[in-house]
């Protein structure tokens, strides 16, 4: 299984990496973090991390992102 969210790919990977306390080890992609169990996850880190920022954050840089790859 996994939880996927644009919010972790926006966040520098240390900070969830260096933050991350459950049993079991970090399996991270760009935005998704693969698991086998709830219990294998660090579920307070990853509702700060998706609560980290609001959705007008998340706009920004979707439109960040847009207008600097137009014409690439």
């Amino acid at each position: 299984m996994s939880t996927q969210t644009q919010r972790l790919y926006m966040n520098p990977w240390r900070d969830v990496r260096e933050r991350w306390s459950a049993p079991r080890r970090l399996d991270m992609g760009k935005a998704c973090i693969r698991f086998r169990a709830a219990a294998d996850l660090d579920l307070p880190l990853i509702a700060e991390t998706i609560a980290g920022s609001g959705v007008e954050r998340l706009i920004e840089m979707h439109e960040h992102v847009r207008t600097s790859t137009r014409g690439a």
